[in-house]
């Protein structure tokens, strides 16, 4: 009689019961060939998903049901957790670790740590230097997928790798993805949507509280608007010129060197200049200081912006007013961003760089 490894992720139990909705998500992948993506809101438990599903997929092992994955005599579910950032690897350890996973079945690839092991958790960079970490492993989950779009080239090779075995279990997990923008074509070729619950049934459903956004209108000083309007006036006269309108086509013209690319290099200065001026108005940072101290003073606040500039200046100015902030930005490192996350029911308000990627 042949004996079956039993997989790590057989030991998975959850402290509480998976939503209909989430059950129907696993259900759909399993019958789609253990191989789709799935479209969750933010907040709707595509982790716990995602981790149900590879359960599901060693159990196949174990039944060698017509779903089941390639496998070697006596081998278990080797499965690669793949997500965008460092910070993501330990709180999703954290996760199966809580689940009942045995810590010394799980390892942690990136930077100097590369641990591998029978569930190893890695960001997209770490892995596409360690191609025979993909083919090793059984299973394939990508967080986050529409980061490996076609226009990432190098984070699309991993999928190059992952089909070459046909029997590797793939799941693919995002909050939004365009199905019919070119750029996620490999995508929904490879990982074809298998279920969606989008934000509108969440909130409909009682999952999740309906978003509400409130806008608040500020003015520009004299001084501001001024200088709002001079930058204005350059960036128009220098596109004219060249009948160039956007960052890409500018940025052609910058390679170029000389009086073309100096004047290239006058529209990014000019539009650097506008958006800091509007993300740092005087009224802009007047208005959320009496927001927070007015309206939500004994409250945990987070705010996001699209400048370090005006962040920095909101740290500072909130602490005149008496009011502690945390600050988190690209440069934080993983360590130090969970432990202020973690401390952030001590402290009034949490700072965190938002950076729009355009």
């Amino acid at each position: 009689m042949l004996l079956l490894m039993s997989s790590a992720i057989s030991n998975l139990k959850f402290p509480f019961h998976l939503k209909g909705h989430q059950l129907e998500a696993v259900d759909a992948w399993i019958s789609s060939g253990l191989r789709g993506s799935i479209i969750y809101s933010s907040g709707t438990g595509k982790t716990e998903i995602a981790f149900e599903c590879a359960r599901r997929a060693a159990d196949s092992i174990s039944n060698n049901t017509e779903h089941s994955v390639s496998f070697s005599p006596g081998s278990s579910l080797d499965i690669l957790f793949l997500v965008p950032r460092i910070v993501l690897i330990t709180q999703n350890l954290k996760r199966l670790l809580n689940y009942g996973i045995p810590q010394e079945k799980i390892g942690e690839y990136f930077g100097e740590r590369k641990e591998i092991n029978e569930i190893t958790i890695s960001t997209y960079q770490s892995v596409i230097y360690n191609p025979g970490l993909i083919r090793k492993s059984k299973m394939l989950i990508f967080d986050e997928v529409h980061l490996a779009s076609d226009s990432a080239r190098v984070l699309s090779k991993i999928f190059d790798i992952a089909v070459e075995d046909p029997k590797k279990a793939l799941l693919g997990l995002t909050a939004t993805i365009n199905e019919k923008h070119s750029k996620y074509n490999t995508i929904i070729t490879v990982l074809p949507i298998v279920k969606k619950y989008m934000l509108k049934e969440a909130v409909k459903e009682g999952r999740l509280t309906k978003p509400v956004v409130i806008p608040l209108k500020v003015k520009l000083t004299e001084k501001e608007q001024d200088l709002y309007d001079t930058c204005s006036t350059k960036i128009k006269n220098i596109s004219n010129r060249f009948k160039k309108y956007d960052a890409t086509s500018m940025s052609l013209l910058l390679k170029k060197g000389g009086f073309v690319g100096g004047l290239a290099r006058a529209w990014f200065l000019n539009v650097r200049k506008r958006r800091v001026l509007l993300s740092c108005a005087e009224d802009k940072i007047s208005a959320v200081v009496n927001l927070i101290a007015k309206k939500h003073p004994k409250q945990r606040v987070m705010v996001f912006s699209e400048t370090l500039d005006s962040i920095n200046k909101l740290k500072t100015t909130l602490e005149v007013e008496g009011i502690r902030s945390m600050l988190i930005d690209s440069t934080t490192n993983s360590t130090d961003r969970q432990k202020i996350l973690s401390s952030w029911v001590r402290i009034s308000m949490l700072c965190y760089q938002f950076i729009l990627l355009k």
